[in-house]
């Protein structure tokens, strides 16, 4: 990769002031990525005209596509006064209600001022990302109260988790005459949106098991949405998950499996040890190959962040590598799975000819980008920068040939490496919105696949990946190309580690 000057994005991004905030921040980059991860923000509500500091909006922000989530996290001791009641109550009005007050602080003032929220206290670096459409713009609003888990343990012998009950609402939550409970928890304001408290457990066990932006976001929509809409109590956080992980419908996504019969739904003890230890660790397995993908658009992250790009910009058509990338990391860890398990057995392909290999992976469901992947040799007559012109062009014939050989589809996304695997791999990567394409462009897009022969032949097979493998059996993504792969050899990933100390452990 090439540098493209000193200045560095990497340099404007902030860092927790608190450890629990430093810990939060390292659990969303994982899990989300560093691009779309915003520790402290800042408005510039009241700054003087003659200098001074704005005002912090929230403790990290997460802008990827259309949702937006907003996380407070507080960190306050809980109180041991010997009345296990009064010190809950304290404990949450601080940790709780003075969280809630400031993630719905942010949403509003990000629903009125978009375009004046910054990344420093001085208000001088302006957001980096487009903020969505607020008609289509999406909210998630995250307290992470911490203090209270071993209080939570000892006194109800479990976890540690708070208990959810969606009945209990404001003022319920410290008033005994209205029934309420230590360490449980429910609305804190239902006319002011709905808010998801997590605590130290919880925390760590829901984005640690659901380490994408999308199967993160789809546990909150549908948890949000069973808690505003029936009446439930769950004994955790941990039983909660559990029980959404173990259901799925006919299109394979989880749910809660609850009936539109039952005005009550109990989620008792039981969910997450059988989750966990069941379906968890068979899919632990399988997805040890989906982590090629978390490194690759990791690996282009720290590139774009770090201004050593060796592509900034191409005339004419826009090849935005942001899209590109959140196009990739959109991707559930199911089809990271599938994703990674194609791009390392096309990479093995092309070594075992030492030529050209490349491969079209259509879209499972609706909305999903079609792939193409390049593997292209380095011949000896050329340098690294007519190699480099050379695959990138002919990366763009193959993204416009999918769209030959695919009408329909409307956007491509384009990753082309070199043939076989060694340590200075380099890899290229293109957006290409092909959904303006007109009858002429196609008609071009068609002659000139034709020429290049470009997917000339297509076959289309079918394969299965069940996010659950089933009992007994090693995963195929294990028994497959990444078997064929010396333990010695660079690790196809591109991360310039031996494969045995890399994504083979």
């Amino acid at each position: 990769m090439t540098s493209r000057g000193t200045s560095s994005p990497e340099s404007d991004r902030n860092e927790g002031i608190t450890a629990s905030e430093r810990y939060l921040q390292r659990l969303c980059e994982a899990s989300f990525l560093r691009l779309w991860s915003f520790p402290r923000i800042f408005r510039d509500e009241g700054l003087p005209r003659t200098g001074g500091q704005g005002k912090e909006i929230c403790d990290l922000m997460v802008s990827f596509g259309n949702d937006i989530i907003i996380f407070s996290d507080k960190y306050c001791e809980f109180p041991n006064t010997g009345d296990t009641f009064l010190d809950w109550c304290r404990w949450f009005r601080r940790a709780v209600t003075k969280s809630a007050d400031q993630v719905w602080g942010a949403e509003n003032w990000i629903r009125k001022h978009p375009d004046r929220i910054f990344l420093d206290v001085n208000c001088k670096k302006r957001f980096p990302i487009p903020l969505p459409d607020l008609a289509k713009i999406r909210f998630h609003r995250i307290v992470v109260a911490h203090g209270t888990s071993t209080r939570c343990r000892s006194h109800f012998g479990e976890s540690g988790t708070l208990m959810i009950y969606s009945t209990i609402e404001g003022a319920d939550h410290t008033d005994k005459s209205r029934g309420a409970i230590p360490f449980v928890v429910g609305h804190i304001n239902k006319n002011k949106g709905f808010v998801h408290v997590l605590d130290d457990e919880s925390l760590d066990l829901v984005l640690r098991t659901l380490d994408t932006i999308s199967d993160f976001l789809d546990y909150l929509k549908a948890k949000e949405q069973l808690l505003t809409t029936r009446n439930v109590m769950s004994i955790g956080e941990e039983e909660l998950l559990g029980r959404y992980l173990l259901h799925t419908n006919v299109d394979s996504r989880h749910h809660f499996g609850v009936e539109e019969k039952h005005d009550f739904i109990g989620i008792t003890a039981g969910h997450w040890s059988e989750a966990v230890n069941g379906p968890l660790k068979r899919a632990a397995r399988a997805n040890v190959v989906s982590y090629a993908w978390d490194k690759i658009i990791d690996k282009f992250i720290t590139h774009m962040l770090g201004g050593t790009q060796y592509y900034t910009s191409h005339p004419g058509q826009p090849y935005g590598i942001e899209m590109a990338l959140r196009k990739m990391a959109a991707e559930n860890r199911l089809r990271r799975r599938m994703l990674a398990k194609a791009l390392i057995d096309l990479v093995l392909q092309a070594q075992g000819h030492n030529g050209r290999a490349n491969r079209i992976i259509p879209p499972t469901n609706a909305g999903e980008p079609h792939y193409v992947f390049l593997c292209l040799p380095k011949l000896a007559n050329h340098s690294e920068p007519e190699y480099r012109e050379i695959r990138r062009n002919f990366l763009e014939r193959c993204c416009e040939a999918v769209k030959a050989r695919f009408p329909d589809a409307s956007e491509i996304v384009g990753l082309a490496t070199e043939s076989g695997i060694n340590s200075s791999v380099s890899e290229d990567l293109m957006y290409l919105d092909a959904s303006s394409f007109s009858a002429d462009d196609i008609a071009d897009a068609i002659k000139t696949a034709n020429k290049l022969g470009l997917f000339v032949n297509l076959t289309q097979s079918r394969v299965t990946e069940y996010e659950y493998p089933r009992p007994g059996k090693l995963p195929p993504t294990l028994l497959g190309p990444l078997k064929r792969i010396p333990r010695n050899n660079p690790c196809p990933c591109g991360s310039g580690r031996k494969y045995k100390k890399c994504c083979m452990s």
